[in-house]
């Protein structure tokens, strides 16, 4: 006797469908760096933020005792440049990585960021359907077009 699969059997369904998707290259993942990489989010690192500015912060200052004010100045002006122009991109490339591996690890983290928002999922082949979070309904464009015919009952035999 067949029985209707759980809501959770159900996600998880789907959940399988969007990662074999993933891996197979037929969508395509968007990020917002500006909502994934914000404190709050999982994939946000402190570190990331403020570990290179203290970093060249503290060569400055050895740049100033070793050397002298000139040459710490230039230092302080490279640090400020960098701190500025270089690390941003690379703070929002590392959230948009950690992001797509933290949802992509389990049902809960891809959850997690539908929830905060800042992720879309887009079919390769056809553009115009995706699925934009927090108001898509990650479950219903997996079932639509991911999710095999065989699996799409979902029933499990008792």
């Amino acid at each position: 006797m067949a029985r209707r699969a759980e809501p959770r059997e159900k996600e998880a369904v789907a959940f399988a469908a969007i990662t074999r998707a993933y891996a197979a290259k037929r969508i395509l993942v968007y990020t917002d760096p500006k909502i994934v990489g914000r404190p709050g989010s999982p994939a946000y690192s402190i570190v990331d933020v403020y570990a290179p500015p203290m970093v060249m912060f503290g060569a400055s200052i050895t740049l100033l005792t070793a050397f002298g004010l000139m040459e710490w100045i230039i230092g302080m002006v490279g640090a400020i440049l960098i701190w500025s122009f270089v690390q941003p991109p690379i703070v929002r490339w590392r959230a948009n990585r950690r992001a797509r591996a933290i949802a992509f690890a389990s049902l809960d983290g891809l959850k997690r960021f539908w929830v905060l928002g800042g992720f879309a999922l887009v079919l390769k082949d056809w553009p115009e359907r995706n699925c934009v979070a927090p108001g898509g309904d990650w479950r219903a464009f997996a079932t639509d077009y991911l999710v095999d015919p065989v699996d799409r009952d979902t029933t499990i035999e008792a």
